[in-house]
């Protein structure tokens, strides 16, 4: 016979690998909201900070050595989908050449930007310890805030809602909702934006 705890323990190793994969598609959201259940003791925060870190760091190494290893007519031609023509792509070689650190961060942080600028990294042949060393650093960082941000959020928000009663288990159905509505409105605002702008 299956007991609850052998239930519970196969429901969270198989939510980790799903917040695994939602941190790849949108890192600092999923890992704010899986930190905020980790609050209420359902996961392990040191496990979502750890995923949270992969999540990011991988993806952006796998494309770093796409642009260094790739560089081609095929690859321009995917780069000009995010409105990166050939002198725009020239920029961001000399700002890699002359501030890799800077450029990386400003790439990192600028929405749609993420992709395209650490396959240009690739391209530039920006040294490899030199991309490690940074991406390592700006996605730990960025995992450390997004981590203590949904955790003590979620901390505060189990005093509030213990204060108004209401239970554990309605908080862990809003915060899949939030997910949903939130990367509903990232998929569907730029169209409306630009319905908007066509009026």
């Amino acid at each position: 016979m299956v007991d609850m705890q052998s239930i519970l323990s196969l429901i969270q190793s198989q939510s980790y690998l799903l917040i695994f994969i939602l941190m790849i598609v949108e890192g600092p959201v999923t890992t704010a909201a899986a930190s905020f259940v980790a609050s209420l003791g359902f996961l392990n925060v040191y496990i979502i900070f750890i995923l949270s870190f992969l999540g990011n760091f991988v993806p952006d190494f796998l494309l770093y050595y796409i642009g260094r290893f790739s560089r081609g007519e095929k690859v321009e031609r995917y780069l000009e989908k995010f409105g990166l023509n050939k002198s725009k792509i020239k920029r961001f070689d000399s700002g890699f050449k002359k501030h890799a650190g800077k450029t990386l961060v400003f790439v990192k942080l600028t929405p749609l930007l993420p992709v395209p600028g650490l396959i240009i990294a690739g391209f530039t042949k920006v040294p490899v310890k030199r991309f490690f060393f940074i991406d390592a650093t700006f996605n730990f960082i960025s995992a450390i805030i997004a981590t203590l941000i949904g955790f003590y959020f979620g901390l505060a928000a189990n005093i509030i809602f213990k204060f108004f009663k209401i239970g554990e288990y309605t908080l862990l159905l809003i915060i899949p909702l939030i997910l949903i509505f939130y990367l509903m409105y990232k998929k569907f605002s730029p169209k409306l934006i630009k319905n908007n702008k066509q009026k």
